[in-house]
């Protein structure tokens, strides 16, 4: 009897024994695991900080430029149609007010190409981009002066947030959000009117639509 409870002894002692080394194993690896996980975080928040600053110069350099959709193509000047769209809305501007004019391609190969102007300066750009809600018709500005579609002003968004914007409203559409928007060069979202607004500037951000 005696001789069983010093081996049962024995062998409780070294279970102890394995047991603090194994939780000391325990705490060591969890200390290292937390290290890794605060550089992986840090690594993550300098890849998201460059992917915004990254978008941030995309729409920075496009700051001059606007869209032009929904004009009928009759073979034609474009800068003429920039003028007359501007014209339009009130605004009176010259082919000197603009830097570069062109039609672009688009997905909807049943849709008229949009137009693509940059003007000379960022004032003569938010002068016709403020004015945008006008109502302004085919007729007024195509070289055929017909048709009563309308005539639709956009900022121009750098291709990647074109998608983005493209999956945020996938993504919108399944969870049941109502707004997603494109303003200063940032897709916004909301999911029903007076909500939070959030910014979605990586794909990552689309898990905030849920």
């Amino acid at each position: 009897m005696q001789d069983s409870i010093e081996f049962l002894s024995k062998q409780f002692d070294s279970l102890s024994k394995t047991t603090k080394e194994n939780t000391e194993d325990i705490e060591v690896l969890s200390k290292q695991l937390e290290q890794v996980n605060k550089v992986n975080r840090g690594k993550d928040d300098i890849i998201y900080n460059l992917q915004l600053r990254f978008l941030e110069t995309e729409a920075y350099v496009r700051n001059r430029n606007l869209e032009i959709h929904g004009v009928e193509e009759h073979g034609e000047d474009v800068q003429n149609i920039v003028c007359k769209t501007a014209a339009a809305l009130g605004v009176i501007m010259s082919k000197e007010d603009i830097y570069a004019a062109h039609r672009v391609p688009t997905r909807n190969q049943t849709a008229h190409r949009p137009i693509v102007v940059q003007l000379r300066s960022r004032k003569m750009r938010d002068d016709i981009y403020n004015q945008r809600k006008q109502n302004v018709y085919n007729r007024q500005v195509n070289m055929k002066r017909s048709g009563n579609g309308r005539v639709l002003i956009f900022e121009q968004m750098p291709y990647v947030l074109k998608e983005l914007r493209w999956k945020a409203k996938c993504r919108a559409s399944e969870k049941g959000w109502k707004y997603i928007w494109f303003a200063e060069g940032k897709v916004l979202a909301r999911k029903i009117e007076n909500s939070n607004v959030i910014r979605i500037a990586t794909e990552g951000d689309l898990e905030q639509i849920k």
